[in-house]
């Protein structure tokens, strides 16, 4: 007979709204004492918080689970109607998430200046780790695909214009590249986070605008490669063909913070983004072309890691290797004397608010154990109020994780913290 709140949960937890879809199609028991009279009216609030939204797909996909949970279950008839409702609701939100939202259109290699299939013709799916469903199918590389975008590198170093290129002229051309980037920002945006599960509203924020920083910052150190600087030192000389290895997490920023210098320098290029996460570096491929890259000189090869990778490090033509995967632990002091509300809800900040998968994330701190108890307490609190929804959902503080290898991960790394005597103050569980 209570009320139903869409942001509270019995804890007192907020969650956004499609947090409380995934929520209830977990816990279908709690639909039960609702009965027959309540259910409906819980409809009534979901309706329109999944008519309203741009971002539709992870809604309907838990309306859908939701719907069929109910339906399969021995409710009564009327709750069955609503079930019935719920699928329809569900149907209409896919259906205006795919007039909304854009559809990816770089789904193939790059290679050679063109996008081009799989030689094998083999295809995989891209996920949504906000539903775990598909996304697109992309282009599955093998060892063969390898060797053809090396190839390519290779004659485009060996023949083309871009290594000898005035060092002004190439740094004009990178220019055009980050034009390129910036007025395709929104999209680049939009697709880091459908694929990685970074939050929109930091893709848009930091992801994409650093990424066109460093491209422009790198364009405008171009004119010194093969040059002495005044103190006499050789500058970077262009060395051949150059292959990147980027991670899963940020692959936009860390793409380009591979592919910008190696360019700069008048190298080619072979770029590996993270199987997981292939869709932003195929496109800016594209936007590469259109500013005027040569062909061959940046090429992107989406596929299983282990098999690119392999070959890329092996390959008797790839002249440098550069592999992104950083690691750090970036631990914070909270000293006797510190201010421990603000210590607790900085290191929060720090640990969440910049996505907790990557280095830059703030996962250690060092407690005095004056203050141990007190900031604990605080840091769980903060952290049990921190809303985990949708990446497109502006009300998200967090966004799903990339792949569920990165979560069975996490809920390992809890596993042991808890086997070496540890206790998770907040959270500690999926749900």
């Amino acid at each position: 007979n209570k009320p139903f709140h869409p942001r509270e949960t019995q804890r007192g937890r907020k969650h956004s709204s499609s947090s409380m879809l995934t929520l209830l199609a977990r816990e279908p028991a709690r639909l039960a004492p609702l009965g027959a009279t309540a259910l409906p009216s819980a409809v009534a609030v979901l309706a329109p918080l999944i008519g309203t939204s741009r971002r539709l797909l992870h809604r309907g996909a838990h309306v859908r689970m939701l719907s069929s949970t109910v339906v399969e279950s021995s409710l009564p008839e009327d709750t069955n109607a609503a079930a019935r409702l719920l699928q329809a609701i569900a149907q209409s939100a896919t259906q205006l998430h795919a007039r909304s939202s854009p559809s990816p259109t770089a789904t193939r290699h790059f290679v050679d200046g063109a996008s081009v299939e799989a030689i094998s013709g083999r295809m995989y799916s891209t996920i949504d780790p906000s539903t775990g469903e598909p996304i697109c199918a992309v282009a599955e590389a093998s060892g063969a695909d390898v060797d053809r975008a090396v190839r390519a590198a290779h004659r485009a170093f060996a023949h083309g214009p871009w290594p000898h290129m005035c060092p002004s002229e190439r740094g004009h051309i990178l220019r055009r590249f980050a034009d390129e980037l910036e007025a395709h920002a929104d999209e680049l945006a939009q697709l880091e986070a459908l694929d990685s599960g970074i939050l929109l509203s930091c893709a848009r924020t930091a992801d994409v605008p650093l990424s066109v920083e460093l491209l422009r910052s790198f364009a405008g150190a171009s004119w010194m490669s093969g040059a002495l600087s005044p103190a006499g030192v050789a500058l970077p000389t262009p060395v051949g063909v150059v292959a990147t290895i980027a991670p899963w997490w940020r692959p936009l920023v860390f793409g380009i913070w591979e592919v910008a210098p190696a360019l700069a320098a008048g190298n080619t290029v072979v770029h590996h983004p993270a199987r997981q996460t292939p869709l932003s570096m195929l496109r800016v491929a594209e936007l590469a072309s259109e500013a005027g890259v040569p062909p061959g000189v940046l090429n992107v090869l989406s596929g299983p890691n282990p098999v690119v990778s392999a070959s890329l490090g092996t390959h008797k033509l790839v002249d440098r290797l550069s592999c992104a995967a950083l690691s750090a632990r970036s631990a914070a002091i909270v000293c006797e004397d510190a201010d421990v509300a603000q210590a607790a809800e900085q290191t929060c900040r720090a640990a969440f608010g910049v996505d907790d998968r990557i280095c830059a994330a703030g996962s250690v701190v060092f407690v005095h154990e004056a203050v141990h108890d007190e900031f604990v307490s605080l840091a769980a609190e903060r952290a049990a109020h921190t809303v985990v929804g949708s990446q497109f959902d502006a009300s998200s503080e967090q966004g799903p994780l990339t792949s569920d290898t990165q979560l069975r991960a996490a809920q390992r790394h809890v596993r042991t913290g808890v086997v070496e005597g540890g206790r998770p103050p907040a959270g500690g569980r999926r749900g």
